[in-house]
């Protein structure tokens, strides 16, 4: 035991520094004080209905309402029942809250890397800490991306078990941390960054498998891999009722197959879109160009963000100041000017993680090294997007699922793994290398050369190579701002920048000489070089998440603050359930509103493709007929020339079911959709001819009523009565067929059909009748039963392995190591006695010569 205690402390003591480095760093939150993440709010605003029921009911409904009429919650919130393995999640952050807690799990997952590979421990810790606290990360907890934050955060896991498979055969153990960090990324749900890891890792299988065979080791490879694979499919299977639910949700939404089928000889039939996923244009709007990849070495080099801080003594704000602007000089400029609509901040990936990555590629062997450099350079390409020279298109028509990414610029965060991953492993083998020292020399001054050679080429001459204006400059001119200001700041942001990291790397490249060259201790070298790290990430990191990012509590749920005009709506409606629309511009790319009413717009990049077809050609337009059918009740505008909003009453919303007297038959789906533009809704229903045998020889006659009884987004009842057998169109948003929603008339099952492109429609027989729907999908009790399953292998095989091995570590403790004892002193040789000579000797002169 005491052995296992010696073993520890060493690592406990890393782990304590990682703990204190997050808390400091986010010390904010140790006060009670939280982040107003953009992203965050509107998720709070979409997830408001659920939230409320869930308080109630002790579970997340599978549907809410709140948004575009009704949607699956799917990918609102990620669907965990089922999934056990949040326990290793929270193990992991020390279950400690977050942001201290993720970026302490991103920090922890790293360092066990490190051990894996066999990096001293202190190299391991500044590792980590480049890692957790690079500035993709900290602009991805500021928008707050935070599933994608967890995605990356659990990467050195995947890696780590993959290390310990292949490169060191502990097959079991590499499974494990396999299987661990494979659940945590379907924990965390955010699929795209785990797709395109599991990219670069196919150079990785390819460069082992070569590797292999050249050593003879073509069983161990196949052993390593069965071990892997088995591993992660149990880790993807404790997150199948998210998996299998979403799967079956995308085939209705935006990134699934296309509905509408171009009109011969229309633009959109000469250049169609995919039959599936995105489309091109769409999935790649943000894309980085080279001027956004020149930003992974030299942060400001696209000028950094649409909200840079400037300094006092900047061009822009000395000339404010002459113009008489009296404010406050800490500011925030759009100073960006790179390829991307916007963006928070660069990609910078650390100018000393950088040049340690290019030592790693000279210095590095084997299969890890052709994986990282590999990987490093295809995700730097994928991040063009369009401007990648044809490699995003090849992948987006080619590749499965491929096309369901957006955003090829946001494949910087596995670049951000990958770099300092290589690098620190590099790092760490200086302290053990054999090397020539004259070799290891070359191969640095090569490294500091391209580097910080490039870093000083644009320090120099960097402001004479671009225009350095960007897409939305014509617009500055409104906020009073001057462009030729502007663009001296960019500038100087740029040149600044370049001399930063090129004193880093020169600095950090002094080190490493002094090292090899022993003219400092390796102590000296690893504070140093760690000091030069943190120095790095810290700084530039400071300037996107620092303690003014962070307000009070109360200050954070104003953003929760019901309006007058909420308020009037709330207080003033009875209905259980009505609509509202309000009329702006970004309707449909905005929450707020769902947070107080369920409503016809709101934000998720995953709509249905039914219901964005409709937004696109009737309700960006306002067109009123769709609108009612919606049983959009109030409208929210504000008047022009006034700051407060206003609301209406629509009363032509048709409620929440009506019968109709007609039905119209659409013999194709691009017909049913241009139906809507010239029907009378209350009275006449499109059916799509698919529907012919459900509506054969029916003739209704809006006779009767129907209404609501019982609202639950999950269970909706109604109360019909009609002298005879009647249509009912219900104002519910279709999807299906056979995805969850089903219908029952007095407790039996009945079918429905769609209706009106994307409304639901019912036979409802003559008489008084209680008509139920009910939201059931089996993908959920599918995935639910096999999530449970796995989950349970895992952490089962996690007890065993762990308790197995610390079983037979307490059995059978390794040998102490002797101390080392001092060495004999050896007896100090006399001074040699001179010879004696005889008499014979005097009388011999050649004897006395011996």
């Amino acid at each position: 035991m005491n052995h296992l205690i010696k073993q520890l402390i060493p690592h406990l003591i890393a782990v304590a520094i990682l703990v204190g480095v997050s808390a400091f760093y986010f010390a904010p939150q140790l006060s009670g004080k939280v982040m107003s993440q953009s992203d965050i709010v509107q998720v709070t605003a979409m997830m408001k209905e659920m939230n409320d029921y869930n308080a109630k009911e002790g579970r997340m409904p599978l549907w809410t309402n709140n948004m575009f009429g009704g949607m699956p919650t799917y990918q609102i919130a990620s669907v965990r029942a089922g999934n056990q393995t949040g326990l290793f999640d929270n193990l992991m952050q020390l279950y400690i809250p977050r942001p201290i807690g993720r970026f302490i799990s991103a920090m922890l997952a790293f360092y066990i890397l490190m051990v894996v590979l066999g990096v001293n421990r202190w190299v391991g810790v500044i590792g980590a800490i480049s890692f957790g606290l690079a500035t993709n990360n900290l602009v991805l907890f500021e928008a707050g991306h935070t599933s994608k934050l967890g995605a990356i955060a659990y990467m050195p896991l995947l890696a780590a078990g993959l290390l310990l498979a292949f490169r060191d055969k502990k097959y079991l153990a590499g499974a494990l941390l396999f299987g661990i960090g494979s659940a945590l990324q379907l924990w965390v749900n955010h699929v795209q960054m785990t797709y395109y890891l599991i990219l670069t890792m196919l150079a990785f299988g390819i460069a082992q498998l070569v590797d292999s065979i050249r050593k003879g080791e073509i069983v161990h490879f196949a052993k390593a891999a069965i071990f892997i694979i088995v591993s992660g499919l149990i880790g993807v299977g404790t997150g199948a009722s998210n998996l299998l639910t979403t799967l079956e949700y995308k085939e209705s939404t935006m990134r699934g197959k296309k509905i509408q089928i171009p009109a011969p000889g229309t633009a959109e039939a000469k250049n169609p879109a995919p039959k599936e996923g995105l489309g091109f244009e769409y999935a790649t709007q943000w894309s980085n160009t080279g001027i956004d990849l020149l930003s992974t070495l030299i942060p400001r080099a696209a000028g950094g963000s649409n909200a840079e801080p400037i300094g006092a003594d900047s061009k822009t704000m000395t000339s404010l100041v002459a113009r008489g602007y009296q404010g406050p000089t800490d500011i925030e400029l759009p100073m960006y000017w790179g390829g991307l609509p916007f963006t928070s901040g660069p990609g910078y990936l650390g100018a000393v993680a950088l040049f340690l990555f290019v030592f790693g590629l000279f210095t590095v062997k084997g299969p890890v090294k052709w994986w990282l450099g590999f990987g490093v350079i295809f995700t730097m390409i994928l991040s063009l997007g369009k401007n990648d020279g044809g490699l995003n298109k090849f992948l987006f028509d080619n590749l499965p699922l491929f096309n369901s990414f957006r955003a090829p610029s946001s494949v910087l965060s596995v670049t951000a793994f990958l770099v300092p991953m290589l690098g620190f492993l590099a790092l760490g083998q200086v302290f053990k290398t054999d090397e020539d020292p004259k070799k290891l020399l070359t191969k640095l001054w090569i490294s500091a050369g391209l580097t910080g050679g490039l870093s000083l080429f644009f320090a120099l001459l960097g402001g004479s190579f671009f225009s350095f204006s960007g897409a939305n400059d014509a617009q500055l001119a409104s906020s009073g701002l001057v462009a030729a200001d502007i663009v001296a700041d960019r500038k100087a942001l740029f040149s600044g920048d370049a001399w930063r990291s090129f004193f880093l790397i020169a600095l950090c490249a002094g080190l490493i000489w002094a090292l090899v060259t022993k003219k400092i201790s390796s102590t000296i070298a690893i504070a140093g070089i760690g000091l030069l790290t943190i120095f790095d990430v810290w700084g530039v990191g400071r300037r996107y998440v620092s303690p003014k990012s962070f307000v009070t509590k109360t200050d954070y749920q104003n953003n929760f603050q019901a309006r007058p005009v909420d308020l009037e709506i709330i207080n003033k409606e009875k209905d259980l359930y009505y609509r509202v629309h309000e009329v702006k511009p970004d309707a449909f790319q905005w929450a707020m509103t769902s947070y107080f009413h369920k409503t016809i717009g709101g934000y998720n990049p995953a709509k249905m493709q039914r219901y964005n077809d409709v937004i696109e050609r009737f309700l960006a337009q306002g067109d009123k007929k769709v609108l009612d059918m919606l049983n959009t009740k109030y409208y929210i505008f504000t008047p022009e020339g006034q700051q407060q909003p206003m609301s209406q009453i629509n009363p032509g919303a048709l409620g929440n079911a009506w019968f109709v007297d007609t039905l119209l038959i659409a013999e194709s789906d691009n017909i049913e959709l241009a139906a809507l533009s010239a029907f009378s809704p209350d009275s006449q229903a499109i059916v799509h001819q698919e529907f012919n045998a459900y509506i054969k020889n029916f003739d209704p006659k809006a006779e009767g009523s129907i209404k609501l009884t019982s609202y639950h987004p999950e269970k909706l009842k109604y109360q019909s009565d009609s002298p005879s057998e009647q249509f009912a169109v219900f104002s519910e948003i279709w999807y299906g067929p056979n995805k969850g929603w089903n219908a029952y008339i007095d407790g039996k099952p009945a079918e429905h059909i769609r209706v009106n492109y994307l409304l639901r429609g019912m036979r409802i027989p003559a008489g008084k009748h209680e008509v139920e729907f009910r939201f059931e999908p089996a993908s959920f009790a599918k995935g639910k039963a096999i999530s449970t399953a796995s989950s349970l292998t895992l952490i089962v095989g996690v007890l065993g392995i762990v308790g197995t091995g610390l079983w037979k570590f307490l059995k059978n403790p390794p040998a102490e190591e002797p101390k080392p004892q001092p060495k004999p002193q050896q007896p100090k040789p006399s001074a040699p006695a001179a010879p004696r000579t005889t008499a014979s000797d005097r009388r011999d002169p050649k004897k006395r010569k011996r």
